[in-house]
């Protein structure tokens, strides 16, 4: 924060706050550690995103395979003979 307000103050009119933010970044020396740490939260979610994806397949599958063993199963109690 030092650095930005530093050259904050020290820009001129025609110095644009992109030029500014660029110029903060780079004295202080935060693009490797920003940069890092997006690809870290990236890797995350695309980690997040694949075990979500993987969860509603088995979701969907399981509900299918019941779905079939429960209608089975009423198929064979219609076909039994009841007693009484």
């Amino acid at each position: 924060a030092r650095v930005f307000f530093a050259s904050y103050a020290a820009a001129d009119d025609a110095t644009s706050l992109t030029t500014i933010l660029r110029r903060t970044l780079i004295e202080g020396q935060l693009t490797l550690s920003l940069t890092a740490i997006s690809l870290i939260l990236l890797l995350i979610f695309v980690v997040f995103l694949f075990l979500a994806s993987q969860a509603k397949r088995y979701f969907e599958e399981q509900y299918i395979l019941t779905a079939r063993a429960n209608y089975r199963m009423k198929m064979i109690e219609r076909a039994l003979p009841r007693k009484g």
